[in-house]
């Protein structure tokens, strides 16, 4: 197993953040400043690991959770192993200082940070980063909001800060997945292309401000 711990200031990756958050968000004049400039202080913690398949079998609960997630869709191919990670921002600034509309845009900015780093670790963490699948978390996919409790317990979540409460975290602006390595993930593109990440979603409003909305 490879395991390395994540501890950076926020402004490290803030390139990343910009480009996921025109992506997600925003348009090419989104004015970036005023964001960096009030979460220069925050920063970034967590811990990521790689478990070879046979490493990701003796972690029971996941590989069970990762066993029905094949079976209601169906996955067609065999896992070589799995990323693993668990991540927080630990915010430096007062929110009741905030109107309403710049925390909504700091939130935004955040989770576009998170994708950032996620992609971050499927590049560094594989030598051949197309054998890959998208990240995979509680809510995610079809995946059972389970897996938050999980990781959280194997990650040892609780030493970067971090709470579980109903299986949601705090700080809110934290979240863990499983990126999978597939045998022959070229030739099962296709079916991760046009698995939704919706599947089995349990939202019911605020689509708009989920990174895999429509339209």
């Amino acid at each position: 197993m490879r395991e390395e711990e994540v501890r950076f200031p926020f402004l490290a990756y803030s390139h990343l953040a910009e480009s996921f958050y025109l992506k997600n968000h925003g348009t090419e004049k989104e004015d970036f400043g005023w964001l960096k400039q009030i979460t220069a202080e925050s920063r970034v913690a967590g811990k990521v690991c790689y478990y070879e398949s046979e490493e990701l079998k003796k972690e029971v609960r996941l590989y069970n959770e990762l066993e029905k997630w094949k079976e209601q869709h169906p996955f067609p191919s065999e896992f070589l192993g799995g990323l693993v990670y668990i991540l927080t921002i630990q915010e430096r600034y007062k929110q009741d200082q905030l109107s309403q509309q710049e925390r909504l845009l700091i939130q935004l900015w955040n989770c576009a940070y998170l994708d950032g780093i996620r992609s971050v670790f499927r590049s560094e963490m594989s030598q051949d980063k197309e054998s890959f699948s998208m990240s995979l978390g509680a809510g995610f996919y079809g995946m059972s909001m389970n897996v938050n409790k999980i990781i959280y317990v194997m990650l040892k979540g609780k030493d970067y800060g971090i709470q579980i409460k109903n299986s949601s975290f705090l700080p809110s602006y934290s979240c863990c997945g499983i990126v999978i390595n597939i045998k022959n993930f070229r030739k099962k593109m296709d079916f991760l292309n046009n698995l939704s990440p919706c599947i089995d979603c349990k939202g019911t409003d605020n689509c708009d401000f989920c990174v895999f909305r429509k339209g």
